[in-house]
């Protein structure tokens, strides 16, 4: 199926960074199948790595395949790969440290949310994948999601944001930073530039936490708009959660991502998981079928 490509495109009016830009690629579909449900990809990299340039061929794919539905009727996906502003080497003078990877997620999101007319996919029906990384960006977006989210609407609709949010899916996921920080030697250069040492802060920046106690949510949100953030608002309702995590995974260790489903399931979450098929390495898996079949099967529940 043809995909039509929107690169570079500014998710934030008045930037010029490319750090805050995304490219889209919309399947080409016929006039009467339903429009394209949204997956919104967050790269990996340790929050200090990685571009959107080196997902051209996932998002081409996701895009381009045409999905069993109910009956004869076809399903189709768009696909959004964003770019973060990554933070620099030393915290002290790093201009991008948290939450600034975060906040562009979230910039983001309402983007596509708001513009869904423009470029012809579902806004109601968004889905996130993020993966290393972005994993740990999206469980933040969905278990302390923004409360302005609750009230945001998009043109021509009466849906919020928030209910608009029909799943997540972390894929090999830093869910709890001082956790990776520990398991290894020099995982510490990897955090630091972007969260420095304070154990607290690992620990109300993490999705392993979340959502977090009166005394984390307090810490947490001191560094948040409060225009997006001036209360808690918690996980967002009804969310679809899968964690993935392929067993020959070199950089984290998939004991990792089970605490964190088993977290997920004991707050009452409808999670699912897939932790004990070899699929690749910590990049190479996204290149592999299994990854786009575990993805695509868990979005559309085929």
């Amino acid at each position: 199926m043809a995909v039509k490509e929107y690169l570079d495109v500014s998710y934030v009016i008045g930037s010029t960074n490319p750090q805050q830009t995304l490219d889209l690629y919309i399947p080409q579909k016929s006039a009467n199948t339903p429009k394209p449900q949204l997956v919104v990809y967050v790269h990996g990299g340790c929050w200090r790595s990685g571009d959107k340039h080196d997902y051209v061929a996932l998002g081409r794919s996701l895009a381009s395949k045409e999905y069993p539905g109910k009956g004869s009727e076809s399903q189709h996906l768009a696909v959004a790969v964003i770019n973060y502003r990554l933070s620099s080497k030393t915290y002290e003078t790093n201009e991008f440290r948290h939450p600034a990877q975060l906040l562009d997620t979230i910039d983001s999101i309402e983007y596509l949310f708001l513009n869904h007319e423009k470029y012809g996919y579902d806004q109601e029906k968004i889905h996130l994948v993020g993966h290393s990384a972005g994993g740990h960006l999206t469980g933040l977006v969905c278990l302390e999601h923004p409360i302005s989210w609750d009230s945001l609407k998009a043109p021509g609709s009466d849906k919020s944001l928030t209910s608009s949010i029909i799943s997540v899916t972390g894929v090999s996921g830093i869910y709890d930073v001082e956790d990776f920080v520990n398991d290894r030697t020099g995982n510490l250069e990897y955090v630091d530039q972007t969260f420095g040492t304070s154990i607290d802060v690992y620990r109300c920046s993490s999705p392993q936490f979340a959502p977090f106690s009166k005394s984390d949510w307090n810490l947490w949100s001191s560094v948040l708009p409060k225009e997006k953030f001036h209360a808690q608002a918690g996980a967002v309702p009804n969310i679809r959660y899968m964690v993935l995590h392929s067993s020959g995974d070199e950089l984290i260790p998939v004991s990792h991502s089970a605490t964190y489903f088993n977290k997920c399931h004991q707050l009452g979450l409808n999670v699912s998981k897939e932790l004990d098929t070899d699929y690749g390495t910590h990049f190479g898996c996204l290149e592999s079928p299994e990854f786009a079949h575990f993805v695509t099967n868990f979005i559309l529940q085929l």
